[in-house]
């Protein structure tokens, strides 16, 4: 991995904080030529954005395939700037549905923004903890969970990482 793919080079540049560049370090990173394929999901950058795979072609144009995307890599390190936490009594009986609602949010927010992606998802203290590479990725799953199944909602947006909790104790007669 070279300098500027380290974790510790990002982390030295989110504390700069006197710069122009995105607070997000892992998005000022980019290909040294296009276009370029991630080696981890197969994203393609290309004309300078992102995109899954199908969604561009490239017809006889030499690729860098040494590039790993920005989501890949906080993926990699585990960082993230969402957090979900899902809690109640509805929850387990209906792990099953809300794990397919997240799953098909998550594949719809990747259409738009490829770089959109769960870092984990873990069980903690009785609550699922679904940490995602943005705090709008976060906030979308929150409120497709609050459209679904109602419940509470609260986004937290006071700090770097977005958090959002969703809880719903009753359960249907």
């Amino acid at each position: 991995m070279n300098k500027r793919n380290s974790p510790n080079h990002r982390h030295e540049k989110l504390s700069k904080r006197d710069t122009d560049e995105s607070p997000d370090p892992y998005l000022n990173e980019q290909p040294a030529k296009e276009p370029a394929v991630c080696s981890e999901c197969g994203n393609i950058y290309h004309n300078k954005q992102w995109y899954l795979p199908g969604q561009v072609e490239i017809k006889g144009e030499e690729v860098d395939e040494e590039f790993v995307c920005p989501g890949c890599m906080k993926v990699s390190d585990n960082y993230y700037f969402g957090e979900l936490l899902v809690s109640g009594k509805f929850m387990v009986p209906h792990s099953d549905e809300i794990t397919h609602l997240i799953d098909n949010e998550v594949d719809r927010a990747q259409e738009k923004n490829p770089l959109q992606k769960v870092v984990e998802a873990t069980e903690e203290e009785g609550k699922v903890v679904i940490r995602t590479t943005n705090g709008k990725l976060a906030e979308r799953l929150g409120r497709a969970l609050k459209k679904a199944y109602e419940g509470e909602l609260e986004i937290d947006k006071s700090e770097q990482t977005t958090r959002v909790f969703w809880e719903r104790n009753d359960l249907p007669e």
